[in-house]
């Protein structure tokens, strides 16, 4: 081999060599500056306003413009494993500028189960609506708490349990527990999704514990457990829902009475809804039936036939139209045995 071409080769070779530790470098230099995959941050939020005109039980008409909801949240995944949000929530003449929820999650989107801890809505009832307003099993059993869960879900089928520790009995203990099961699946045409749950202490819910705290003076009171069912059947465009929640016991007179002894508390909902173009715009109409027995002392109408109309004018934009029409308990009961009526016009942004 001649001296000139063994120079050559080892010059190629080295001139490979060193632009193949440039490359590399380069490369290198490229993914530190490249930004990472996580964390990854979702921002989204509501707006509500609300426009109303009310004809009491008893009193004279009243109407006004509010913020009914005004929301924040944000979410962040740290890994494909790990999570966490939190939210605010503000409603004008009801809740004060506050954090919502926060908590953290542990479980990847495709994993069979998943763990949560914080602050959240615990998973007892499911309040499926196409109303303006919120349904009055909602009203009985809606519960955020401080609270852990664990759930799994495989095929369709889904569980959660969780615990918290309850206001209501004993602050220095989880007492507070509950669990959750659901079905989702088809039928022919028809996509069908069932739920069931309980939890031990309905005064624990948003809609009791104010109530019984200022019957009994903030003193521990009994656990008084309750169920809840729900159905839900789409069929095309027209969606039907059902849902059941009761007390499992009466409360003691002390905490929650109703004539003249302890109230259990029932609140059912019933709704067809269908969703139509109105005007090349996406829109839903509904009609719904929803009624309590024995929640006089929570201030909620013992029946309420409710309809509504919702058009979306914009992307992400709604304007929607509600009548409802309540019936509140006889005066035998307590209640005035008077009628009243509410006209509700709101516009909510959601991104």
């Amino acid at each position: 081999m001649s001296r000139i071409i063994h120079q050559s080769r080892l010059a190629a070779a080295v001139f490979f060599a060193l632009t193949s530790q440039a490359a590399m470098a380069r490369e290198a230099d490229n993914k530190d500056q490249e930004p990472e995959r996580y964390p990854q941050m979702t921002v989204s939020g509501a707006v509500e306003v609300e426009a109303y005109h009310a004809s009491p039980y008893t009193a004279g008409d009243k109407s006004d413009i509010v913020l009914a909801i005004g929301t924040l949240g944000l979410e962040a995944a740290i890994n494909d494993w790990l999570s966490a949000e939190i939210s605010t929530l503000y409603e004008e003449n009801d809740t004060p500028l506050e954090i919502d929820t926060a908590s953290v999650m542990l479980g990847a989107e495709d994993s069979l189960w998943s763990l949560r801890a914080g602050q959240f809505y615990v998973p007892f009832g499911v309040y499926e609506t196409a109303m303006v307003s919120d349904p009055l099993t909602l009203e009985l059993g809606e519960t955020r708490e401080t609270a852990i869960s664990a759930g799994i879900g495989l095929r369709g089928f889904s569980a959660e349990v969780y615990a918290f520790n309850g206001d209501l009995e004993d602050e220095n203990q989880v007492n507070g527990f509950g669990a959750t099961a659901g079905l989702i699946g088809s039928i022919a045409a028809a996509d069908l999704a069932l739920s069931a749950g309980y939890m031990n202490s309905l005064g624990e819910s948003d809609g009791f514990e104010e109530a019984v705290k200022a019957n009994t003076g903030g003193a521990d009171t009994d656990e008084i457990g309750a169920w809840t069912a729900s159905a839900t059947l789409g069929i095309d465009e027209m969606l039907l829902v059902g849902e059941y929640l009761t007390a499992s016991d009466s409360f003691h007179a002390s905490e929650l009475a109703f004539d003249g002894g302890g109230a259990q508390p029932i609140a059912w909902n019933v709704e067809a809804s269908y969703g139509f173009d109105l005007m090349g715009r996406p829109a839903r109409a509904g009609i719904g039936y929803q009624g309590t027995d024995e929640a006089l002392a929570l201030e909620l109408p013992e029946s309420r036939v409710i309809a509504a109309l919702s058009v979306e004018i914009f992307p992400h934009t709604a304007l929607s139209f509600e009548y409802a029409l309540d019936e509140d308990y006889s005066v035998a009961d307590g209640g005035t045995g008077e009628s009243a009526d509410t006209f509700t016009t709101q516009l909510a942004v959601a991104f």
